[in-house]
């Protein structure tokens, strides 16, 4: 469980290493530990942890392929097909199409990794242009989207209640 964590905060820092986020030019590795640690992925336990921090690596890292096979090869399937839905290949799917496709899924881990992910670009910085600040706006409307699919679900039983 704990060795899982530190094996996807160790792989997900290798991946991102030399990638900073645009606005603000922090770490990059800073994104999914924040997602991480988001009460409602911790309340899903360490595979939600662990889907968190690895959740851009197959999208944003140098080798695809290779990052793929690295946590197929590595986490349970739980965390490997999450990681594979949360993966916008934007050469595939619009952004819209890919949405849609998680917030169909039913998966919880993967709705509380978006709501967190989706929350947190949803932070404005001042250096932003209005096109991108309009595009924060986006974001927290689709992060509460899937704050309220994720409640819909624990509602119905599916799953025990974030605390």
């Amino acid at each position: 469980m704990y060795s899982d964590i530190l094996k996807a905060l160790e792989f997900s820092s290798k991946i991102h290493k030399h990638q900073r986020r645009t606005f603000s030019n922090e770490p990059y590795i800073n994104h999914p530990i924040r997602l991480a640690n988001n009460p409602t992925v911790i309340s899903l336990g360490s595979d939600a942890i662990c889907v968190a921090l690895l959740h851009d690596c197959i999208e944003d890292g140098e080798y695809p392929e290779e990052v793929s096979s690295y946590i197929s090869n590595n986490f349970n399937s739980n965390i490997y097909n999450t990681c594979l839905l949360l993966t916008h290949n934007r050469l595939v799917e619009d952004y819209n199409a890919y949405t849609d496709k998680i917030k169909k899924s039913n998966n919880k881990i993967a709705l509380a990794v978006k709501y967190a992910d989706s929350l947190d670009n949803s932070r404005p910085e001042s250096s932003m242009s209005e096109e991108w600040i309009e595009r924060c706006k986006a974001y927290l409307n689709n992060s509460n989207t899937y704050k309220e699919i994720l409640d819909s679900l624990i509602e119905e039983g599916s799953v025990s209640s974030p605390k």
